[in-house]
Order: C-alpha cells, then sequence, then structure tokens
C-alpha cells in the first residue's frame, strides 16, 4: 500500500489497481536512449468516504477512424515519432521497423503494435491537417525557385518554398 501526503502532511492511503510499463527513447550523450516508466492506477480514498480512482485519458470513438486513442498504450511519444518517421520519411516497411527496432535499440515490437501506433499517429494529427493546408494555402511565399522541366510529361517543382507561417518541404504542381 501505497501513501499520498496531502496539503496537511496527512497520509492518505493509495490502493494500485492496474499499470503499464510505457516503452520510450531519449536523447542520450551518445545516440539514443531506451527508457521505461511503469504508470499505476488505483484508488485513493478520503475521510469523508469518496473514492478517487485514477485511469488512463481515452479520446473518444470516431466513424472514420478504427483505432483507440488513449494513455493505455506501450510506446512512448518519442519511441511513436520515430517509428512514424522510419514509415513515412524512410520508407520502411512494419518488418523492417521491426529489424531496425530491435537490432539498434534491443526492442522488440511486434508488427501489429508498429502498426497501431502509425494509424494512431495519423488519428492524432488529423486535425492539424487541414490547418495547415488553409496556411499553405493563405501564406505569402517569401521566395519559391522553379526549376526547369526535364521532360513534357514529368510535374515541374517548385523546391525551397518559405512561406511565412507554415514549413513547407517541397510543393509539387503538375
Amino acid at each position: 500500500m501505497w501513501f499520498i501526503l496531502t496539503a496537511s502532511y496527512q497520509p492518505i492511503p493509495f490502493v494500485a489497481r492496474t499499470g503499464l510499463y510505457v516503452l520510450d527513447v531519449k536523447m542520450a550523450h551518445p545516440g539514443l536512449a531506451v527508457s521505461h516508466v511503469k504508470h499505476v492506477y488505483g484508488d485513493t480514498a478520503c475521510n469523508c468516504g469518496h473514492v478517487t480512482q485514477s485511469k488512463p485519458g481515452r479520446c473518444p470513438a470516431t466513424a472514420n477512424w478504427d483505432v483507440e486513442m488513449s494513455e493505455w498504450r506501450l510506446v512512448g511519444p518519442m519511441l511513436a515519432s520515430l517509428i512514424i518517421y522510419l514509415s513515412l520519411r524512410m520508407r520502411l516497411s512494419r518488418p523492417r521497423i521491426q529489424e531496425f527496432l530491435h537490432n539498434w535499440l534491443g526492442i522488440y515490437l511486434s508488427v501489429g503494435v508498429i502498426n497501431q501506433t502509425i494509424t494512431e499517429g495519423g488519428r492524432a494529427s488529423e486535425p492539424v491537417e487541414e490547418e495547415l493546408i488553409a496556411e499553405i494555402q493563405q501564406a505569402d511565399l517569401a521566395h519559391a525557385a522553379k526549376y526547369p522541366q526535364n521532360s513534357i510529361n514529368s510535374p515541374r517543382h517548385l523546391d525551397g518554398l518559405i512561406p511565412l507561417c507554415v514549413p513547407c518541404e517541397e510543393l509539387s504542381l503538375t
């Protein structure tokens, strides 16, 4: 049994009901270090008899997404960012991401956990997408360098766009 101290330094008993470990990566010198944190959820009863339960946060379900967003997950935020980066930017498949995490960080995650992490990251960033598109469309371009077309059928690329509000890597016009 654990105790929580109140403002008057009176111990209140805390009864642990459930918990989970969260794996994450953090910057170390040199490279990355793997950390794990144990989150414990339980009950706290005050003198009047009221019981307060701690639970992980959960978002309500939506019709467009099959994945649930909650704090009840194995993958921490920095590790989730690394997994999403490896998938979207480096174009690694789920088994290749699994191999990378196992070989370089000593973490073994199933392909299902990796897929759920990527999908949950997409759901978390969905509200931002429309806002970013609107910002890019309304932004005044400070500089745009247009490169010549290599052939008639290839798209023109505007590289080096520097909008005033939103960072953007590349814009492709067809």
